[in-house]
């Protein structure tokens, strides 16, 4: 058998064309931003990094979400919340070190395409959202518990 140095040219490119084109289908869909706050009002210094407190001690990063088509019930996306940040409650800064904050997770997704979603956590009501919500918010959705 003879091997031509095109032929390895060849092969690389045939696995790089194959690699890309899988690549494209993981990515394949709509981004959207999405973001789970809590308004547990807890005593934390702003930015720093949270979990919900009581009740919502299941909301914490690595507590895992899904995304589901409501038509049929099948999970679109899921994955783990990533950590949660420390957002202050009240607009002027207080004089003191931990302040009233919220707990705000902020997370990419892709999404294929559907008209309507929901958003589950592992406690909990589901979060219905739609195609047109994240039209009209530019691929941008808050959902604040409670």
């Amino acid at each position: 058998m003879i091997r031509r140095p095109m032929d390895r040219a060849v092969l690389a490119t045939v696995v790089c064309l194959l690699a890309l084109a899988m690549s494209g289908c993981e990515t394949a869909g709509r981004a959207a931003k999405l973001q789970v706050a809590v308004r547990d009002e807890a005593l934390r210094v702003p930015g720093s990094p949270c979990a919900g407190t009581r009740p919502f001690l299941y909301i914490h990063n690595t507590a895992p979400y899904r995304i589901v088509d409501p038509a049929d019930g099948s999970t679109l996306v899921s994955g783990d919340l990533p950590d949660g940040v420390a957002v202050r409650v009240l607009e002027e800064p207080l004089a003191v070190e931990r302040e009233p904050t919220n707990c705000e997770f902020t997370f990419d997704v892709r999404l294929p395409e559907r008209e309507r979603y929901r958003l589950v956590l592992d406690e909990g009501d589901p979060f219905p959202f739609s195609l047109d919500d994240l039209e009209a918010n530019q691929a941008r959705l808050r959902f604040t518990i409670p």
